[in-house]
């Protein structure tokens, strides 16, 4: 059932419904499709960091800090940062 709940996250047209979908099952679905999580977050902070508005920069920082305790999550948050440091040095990150 755990591949159904989450093929039933996964439906959406854009990437924050998927994540706003995923959130509270997480906990659920992690041990099942930790790589697969990780990816649809991934995708996610890059579609938001793209918008310039304190909001966006908000749920950019809270996915990130999510994102950090996924295994090899941390190796993809700091190549982010590295990556938005270089792109974005007038922006707080």
């Amino acid at each position: 059932m755990w591949k159904r709940l989450f093929t039933y996250c996964k439906r959406g047209k854009r990437g924050g419904i998927i994540v706003s979908t995923i959130e509270p099952y997480e906990p659920y679905l992690k041990p099942h499709f930790e790589k697969e999580i990780l990816d649809i977050y991934h995708d996610y902070v890059e579609e938001e960091a793209l918008i310039a508005h304190s909001s966006a920069y908000d749920c950019v920082a809270r996915m990130l800090k999510r994102m950090r305790t996924f295994e090899g999550g941390d190796a993809m948050v700091n190549q982010l940062l590295r990556e938005y440091r270089d792109t974005y040095k007038r922006r707080k990150i």
